[in-house]
């Protein structure tokens, strides 16, 4: 009985096109396994030695006083980062609702947010980022990640060529990293594929070999953040097809790749996404 890794997804991928749910029995819950369960419903696990149970996306523990399990895992403030992208994506005003469309939240969650965010301001017209470089920053070193499920492939093409792959096999998926921070600020050539996808692929049809991460040239992950479709939609130039994450994702997603090149990256795409504020 081992502890759950990444390695497993494959297995676990499998499996669930079989059962409706699938339970692990594992010594000690790793993060890897954290994030699976979290992030599919259909995926329980049990860590025996830490007396952590993780069942419908739900975190429990096992010794309480009185023998009863109560969740114990704080929710991720998925909402309170996706009013931020959707504060930064124009200078305009606009209402409470209209932020909640753009973000697929409800009113009060927004006006929740809204109340506990600086750099923003409420006008006769609508809620406004005053402070764009303050939000961005704030995103950038405090989102934890989409987090969720990722799996690991290798291919000989580019990686414009590996998103193009991807969204063959799931057209719903949406293009982070390198290559969407090329199509917004064009300056290093792409070193890798980033791509989130609303559910797993099997990408070995299509010229990929599964790979460890540090070998890795695409990265396929299933969010737990399902807020960066609705984003990504609010972000699109209307009426055409939305297939890359809002830029804010694709900071992140930067933020986290190697190279001494990255800072000058980030700041070219912070200043492509904020020019907006300064020609105001």
């Amino acid at each position: 009985m081992n502890p759950l890794q990444s390695s497993d997804l494959r297995e676990i991928l499998h499996a669930r096109d079989h059962y409706d749910i699938v339970l692990f029995v594992v010594p000690h819950v790793t993060e890897a396994g954290r994030a699976i369960a979290r992030a599919d419903k259909g995926v329980a696990l049990v860590g025996v030695n830490d007396r952590v149970a993780i069942i419908g996306r739900e975190e429990f523990t096992l010794d309480e006083p009185d023998g009863l399990a109560r969740p114990s895992y704080r929710r991720r403030p998925w909402g309170r980062f996706a009013v931020i992208r959707s504060l930064l994506r124009t200078p305009d005003p606009r209402s409470q609702l209209q932020l909640a469309e753009e973000c697929g939240l409800t009113q009060p969650a927004v006006s929740q947010t809204l109340k506990s965010l600086s750099g923003v301001e409420r006008s006769a017209s609508g809620w406004r980022a005053t402070d764009p470089e303050e939000l961005w920053d704030h995103f950038i070193e405090k989102y934890p990640g989409p987090e969720g499920i990722s799996a690991y492939w290798f291919g000989l093409v580019s990686p414009r060529e590996q998103t193009a792959r991807v969204r063959s096999v799931v057209p719903d998926a949406l293009v982070s990293g390198d290559v969407a921070a090329d199509e917004i600020a064009p300056w290093r050539k792409p070193r890798r594929a980033t791509v989130y996808v609303p559910q797993g692929a099997d990408m070995s049809s299509s010229g990929f070999s599964t790979a460890d991460p540090a070998r890795a040239t695409l990265e396929l992950t299933v969010p737990a953040d399902q807020t960066i479709w609705q984003t990504a939609r609010a972000w699109a130039t209307p009426g055409t097809l939305y297939d890359r994450v809002d830029p804010l994702i694709v900071a992140w997603d930067v933020s986290r790749s190697s190279g001494p090149d990255v800072a000058e990256e980030l700041a070219r795409l912070q200043r492509a996404v904020l020019r907006k504020w300064s020609s105001r």
